[in-house]
């Protein structure tokens, strides 16, 4: 203002009316506001003469070191002679002169920030044990829920209303637009979730660590708003969340890209070094053993009640998470608990499940939606690839000599093995029973750990590395292999996550749909007989394992499902004798009766609860067995599989996606 040429003017009082009019206006072009709002904002609007008064003062200051006022008036009262002191409105015009210059500051150093926004992004210093982002904690305004200038948190959806303010739901009930509109939104949500857990897959980032300690995003998935960059750093929390439940997948990794089955090679290396002499003298052979890995079909299909209920339950009972903005409203809140209970119950499938063909019209349980670990495993031995350690004394164990009975079927393995190492292999064991495991390594070796204490990860007297396995109930399973040997199958990451919810009348149906299966990239040779397989002494095994069967007593007619879920029988005094119930028996989990010795052993008749399996069940050899499940109503039994005389035979009606039963 200086160069307008009025500080002179100013100085000597000669200051005109049309020149302080082109002053406001140099003002208001340089500081892009209007002089009179920002007084207005500090002054009432009766003051606007004093104002221009100070204005003029201002410009006087402009032209010496000091500011002074000529004698004369202040709001409209004379002042006596002699009094010189600074006008306070003047005072205010530079306060507001400096106020926008910081504003003009403060304006481009955020402009600068997100011009750089692609190349260095500030961390945001995440709580990772409470999965809560920094710069979620933001204030609410009159447009946006948690000031994310974002659709998905303007403020005229109405359950964004209710975030802010749960005392909205009360006041009045939900459109059908309202209810169109959020299950719009939970859609948009479940395909944001599908596609970003993919991104994160192909770009190493699903991991809870990596997702929260520096930022995912390119400047692609930002854009120019910041508020894309919350909704994202929103879903890398929430997905963070889900990623903290306890998994497998460390030790038995995801293979994705199955949509069916998939051949799984291996080769098998025959002895090939020998002392050499002349000669086309050959030795040795190259076999290619396949494997095959196989999906089953999983779904969510929920069907929950009205968006009235919904809110109100969630105002109520269900909403127990505080204002933790990682569950938002009701939508990231059914999203969330959803998702944790179906990767819990896929945790559970991945060890014990095994797959089962629903009855038509009938949910299936969880369990039986696709085969896990421990049956696959099962399943290699009743194809003869894999020969267990059958001796009893591996078989079980309890929390005064767990220990004893893990280093003794250890050493059997290492009599066992050919051409391996016993180090590279890991020891999986059930992880609910890790504290027999440490009382008894206490008393077995307490004088001699140094007071390093109980490494509870090791296997003190071979040093190989145990890992705990979860969810395997109180069986009293024992593996060896190597990491990464049995893998778990899926299509394509995300799917399970991309949850999809629809209107039916007045209900809320919520669906998703995944490939999943176990399968293990090496096992051994497959054999045609059990003989054969025994015959071989376990060369190019890659597997070991205990049978944990629970011995019958002589002549059983009942068998109890509290005590197992795989039954061997023994020697029977009487001949003739038939099984005719599993009492206790749960749904879900699979039962295999088997036959143990053959002398008179047990049959099945079809009738009573086993009135559902393909044919009566006679076995004649050791080793023959059948495999069966609870119906729906829990009143009879539904047949997998079964061996007779040492032939396996699958029923492709409730196996139907077995490579063997197609």
């Amino acid at each position: 203002m200086k160069a307008l040429g009025f500080a002179e003017k100013a100085k000597s009082g000669k200051l005109e009316a049309g020149d302080m009019e082109k002053v406001v206006a140099k003002y208001n072009e340089d500081y892009k506001s209007d002089f009179y709002a920002d007084m207005q904002e500090d002054q009432e609007q009766a003051r606007k003469a004093a104002a221009l008064d100070a204005l003029a003062g201002m410009l006087t200051e402009m032209g010496s070191e000091e500011t002074t006022i000529p004698e004369g008036t202040k709001d409209g009262q004379e002042k006596p002679k002699g009094e010189e002191k600074p006008i306070d409105v003047s005072t205010q015009v530079k306060l507001l002169i400096e106020k926008n210059a910081q504003l003009e500051r403060t304006n481009r150093e955020n402009s600068e920030k997100i011009e750089t926004l692609s190349k260095t992004l500030e961390n945001d210093n995440p709580k990772t044990e409470k999965m809560k982002v920094e710069g979620f904690a933001l204030v609410h305004t009159d447009k946006y829920a948690f000031g994310i200038e974002h659709s998905m948190f303007d403020m005229k959806k109405r359950w964004n209303k209710i975030t802010v303010n749960p005392k909205v739901a009360t006041l009045d009930q939900p459109t059908e637009e309202d209810e169109k509109g959020f299950k719009a939104e939970v859609n948009a949500l479940g395909l944001r979730l599908g596609k970003r857990v993919a991104y994160l897959f192909e770009n190493n980032l699903l991991d809870p660590k990596k997702l929260m300690a520096a930022s995912t995003l390119d400047i692609s998935e930002v854009g120019t708003e910041l508020g894309n960059y919350y909704v994202i750093r929103r879903t890398d929390a929430l997905i963070a969340r889900l990623l903290q439940i306890p998994t497998i997948y460390d030790f038995f990794p995801r293979r994705y890209g199955i949509q069916d089955m998939e051949v799984i090679n291996n080769v098998l290396v025959g002895e090939v070094s020998q002392a050499w002499q002349k000669g086309k003298v050959f030795k040795g052979s190259v076999e290619i053993k396949p494997e095959m890995g196989h999906v089953d079909d999983v779904s969510i299909k929920l069907q929950i009640e009205p968006l009235v209920e919904i809110e109100r339950n969630y105002l109520g009972y269900k909403n127990t998470e505080g204002s933790d903005p990682v569950k938002w409203g009701m939508i990231e809140y059914y999203a969330l608990v959803i998702l944790e209970k179906a990767i819990i119950e896929q945790i559970k499938r991945r060890v014990m499940g095994c797959y089962v063909k629903p009855e038509t019209d009938k949910p299936g349980p969880f369990m039986t939606g696709s085969t896990g670990i421990i049956f696959q495993v099962l399943r290699y031995i009743h194809q003869y690839k894999l020969q267990p350690l059958e001796d009893a004394a591996y078989a079980t164990y309890d929390d005064t000599d767990m220990l004893a009975t893990v280093d003794a079927f250890v050493a059997k393995v290492v009599d066992n093995l050919v051409d391996e190492e016993i180090e590279n292999f890991t020891l999986v064991l059930n992880r609910k029973h890790k504290p027999w495991y440490i009382k008894n390594v206490r008393t077995t070796y307490g004088k001699d750990t140094d007071f390093a204490g109980v490494r509870s990860n090791v296997l003190p007297n071979f040093e190989i590395p145990i890992y705990w396995l979860p969810a395997m109930g109180d069986h009293k399973f024992m593996l060896l292999t190597k990491p990464g040997n049995i893998q778990c199958l899926e299509n394509q990451p995300g799917e399970m996550q991309a949850l999809k919810f629809e209107g039916d009348f007045e209900d809320v149906l919520v669906r998703s749909r995944w490939k999943e299966g176990t399968a293990a990239a090496f096992v051994g040779k497959k054999f045609s007989t059990k003989a054969l397989l025994e015959a071989n002494k376990f060369e190019y095994q890659q597997i070991f394992i205990n049978k944990p069967t629970l011995a019958l007593v002589d002549d059983s007619v009942t068998l109890d499902a509290t005590k197992n879920f795989w039954f061997v029988s023994i020697a029977n005094t009487t001949a003739g004798k038939k099984y005719l119930d599993i009492s206790d028996a749960k749904k879900g989990q699979v039962y295999v009766i088997e036959c143990g010795s053959a002398t008179n052993p047990q049959s099945i008749d079809k009738a009573l609860k086993f009135a559902n399996i393909t044919a009566a069940w006679t076995p004649s050899a050791v080793g023959d067995y059948i495999m069966v499940v609870l119906n729906d109503a829990g009143t009879e039994f539904r047949e997998l599989e079964r061996c007779v005389a040492g032939v396996r035979s699958v029923n492709a009606a409730v196996q139907p996606t077995l490579p063997e039963a197609r």
